[in-house]
């Protein structure tokens, strides 16, 4: 399905140990699309691995993943700056495509 010229689409945010992650989701009938995730005021390699995972989740879902398997691969992905709530930026976007499944 291309993409039209306008699509409508919550962005989150959500607190990390490495900043805020802003996570776009467009919906295109009723399903997720798109998915744009940035990391806040990062530099360099946060910033380009979030924006890169959500361009990768974008890619799965359009090519006939399941945004459930997306949320499963990333869900148990962790890192040394991790908090109770939040593993690691990846468990961050895990989180908003399942909670943007449900909405």
């Amino acid at each position: 399905m291309s993409r039209p010229d306008e699509i409508q689409g919550v962005t989150h945010k959500i607190k990390t140990a490495c900043g805020n992650a802003y996570v776009t989701v467009n919906k295109l009938e009723g399903k997720i699309h798109e998915i744009f995730a940035i990391l806040g005021k990062s530099g360099g390699c946060g910033k380009g691995t979030m924006e890169g995972s959500g361009r990768l989740a974008s890619l799965a879902i359009r090519s006939g993943a399941s945004p459930d398997k997306i949320v499963k691969s990333l869900k148990g992905i962790g890192c040394s700056n991790s908090t109770p709530e939040i593993h690691s930026c990846h468990n961050a976007l895990a989180i908003i495509i399942e909670k943007s499944v449900t909405e």
